[in-house]
């Protein structure tokens, strides 16, 4: 009886020390930066798929392609729009009859003026925001720290002033790209997000019996954490499929979920478990931001991750683009070009474009002078707009224009090649300044090739 007890107890022994060694390794595993990095991209596309649901009016397509191989891509192209992605998402689809325009590129890439695995990250982001630009597609990815200057971002509540930033010699080309036109259809979001809270302790009524425990380093930089850009994109489709615009995606209506929130059901809160009811819930993001520490990202051209007052919500209070807006003397032009390079906006003016490409590429042969093209645009334009300043949300959302205008010319030395220019002013969601959107296309007759359409913000004076 004693020798079958003391064989029991070393096979028990030894089941501890395989079952210890067993954790080691697949904790190992799960924490590799680059297991981890692949687990939390499929996270994020599993965000997007769920917040997309069955709609069929938003459809995910997938490129693979890393940063090595997407930066040799750009480098090697000799101009923007001789690029294989130029190719892919415009002339394949906005430049081609047919063809579905793109409405949002999400890259999981984490962008710095200085790229620590090579590359010329400025470059691509360069060449990255011209072909954005032409498709009106604005392209969205991950700032990581040394975008801002720090290491980690941590150094935050250390830092208070980043106005040197501006002065900073290595600089030079991240600050003329911010100043760039284009640099409008590019957004970098900071900081990560959670993508999944730590697997759960050994539970019995697992089948395989293993005593699974991931260990989670105390500063929990072993956490997953992962790509910003994913929670952007999904209140840019949680809205679209419940109003088919994208001017409300940010802030919040007070007691709902709405706007630039997420859900915990979006983007799951991390519980501690040291109280009950969820109280010891965290909002999932890498690091909590003041509203202060929000407004400095904005002026540095990133999309802040906020949290909200006493909750473990995560929320997009605004959603500036990388673009610096030109000084201005007057305050009332300072506020109308800070608006104009938000992405919310750029988004709206873009939806129309596709679709005023779309209508001119169909008409042209059917109607044979630009006053016949202009009146069909005119028209098309008109169910969209409503001068009404009280409208409720309800009929913003019906007519998302507060007023449109077209002006389609016949452009000198080609025939039957029209230059189209729309003015577009959207409602604008609590904000109490008007801006409007210039779009410049050209329109050639079948057979030639679209120049590059521009996205241009009307400069207002006070």
């Amino acid at each position: 009886m004693g020798s079958c007890t003391e064989w029991r107890r070393r096979a028990d022994e030894l089941v501890a020390l395989i079952d210890e060694a067993l954790n080691r390794q697949v904790n190992a595993i799960l924490h590799h930066p680059d297991f981890q990095a692949m687990e939390a991209r499929w996270r994020g596309l599993a965000m997007l798929v769920r917040a997309s649901g069955r709609s069929g009016e938003v459809k995910i397509k997938l490129l693979s392609l890393g940063w090595h191989e997407l930066a040799r891509s750009m480098e090697r192209a000799p101009d923007f729009d001789q690029s294989n992605l130029f190719e892919l998402i415009y002339s394949r689809e906005f430049g081609t009859p047919g063809g579905e325009p793109y409405g949002l590129l999400i890259g999981d890439y984490q962008f710095s003026p200085k790229e620590p695995e090579g590359g010329d990250p400025v470059g691509v982001l360069t060449q990255l925001g011209m072909v954005a630009a032409a498709a009106f597609c604005p392209f969205v990815a991950g700032a990581s720290p040394q975008a801002i200057g720090l290491e980690d971002f941590r150094e935050l509540g250390r830092v208070q002033d980043f106005t040197w930033l501006a002065g900073d010699p290595t600089r030079i080309r991240w600050n003329g790209l911010r100043g760039r036109e284009d640099s409008r259809f590019l957004g970098l979001v900071a900081p990560r997000i959670l993508m999944r809270s730590p697997l759960e302790p050994y539970d019995r009524r697992r089948e395989d019996g293993f005593p699974f425990r991931e260990e989670i380093a105390a500063d929990g930089s072993s956490l997953l954490w992962g790509n910003g850009a994913f929670a952007f994109a999904t209140i840019v489709i949680r809205n679209f499929i419940e109003s088919g615009w994208f001017a409300d995606i940010r802030g919040v209506t007070q007691d709902e979920i709405d706007g630039g929130m997420l859900s915990a059901t979006e983007l799951r809160p991390y519980d501690f478990g040291t109280e009950s009811s969820g109280l010891s819930a965290q909002a999932a993001v890498e690091i909590r931001l003041t509203s202060g520490q929000e407004q400095q990202f904005c002026d540095l051209g990133l999309i802040p991750i906020a949290t909200t007052y006493l909750s473990a919500s995560a929320i997009f209070n605004s959603n500036q683009s990388l673009h610096a807006p030109p000084h201005y003397s007057s305050e009332h032009a300072r506020q109308n070009a800070r608006l104009a390079a938000m992405l919310q906006y750029v988004l709206c003016a873009s939806r129309f474009s596709h679709y005023l490409k779309v209508i001119m590429r169909d008409e042209i042969g059917q109607l044979s002078d630009a006053n016949s093209i202009q009146r069909k645009l005119e028209e098309w334009l008109t169910g969209y707009t409503l001068g009404n300043d009280d409208a409720d949300l309800s009929l913003r959302t019906r007519f998302p224009l507060r007023s449109a205008g077209i002006n389609v010319v016949e452009v000198p030395g080609k025939p039957g090649t029209f230059s189209c220019t729309v003015r577009l002013q959207p409602h604008f969601q609590l904000d109490d300044v008007s801006t409007s959107f210039h779009l410049i296309a050209e329109i050639p007759n079948p057979g030639q090739i679209a120049n590059r359409p521009v996205a241009i913000p009307e400069r207002m004076s006070a």
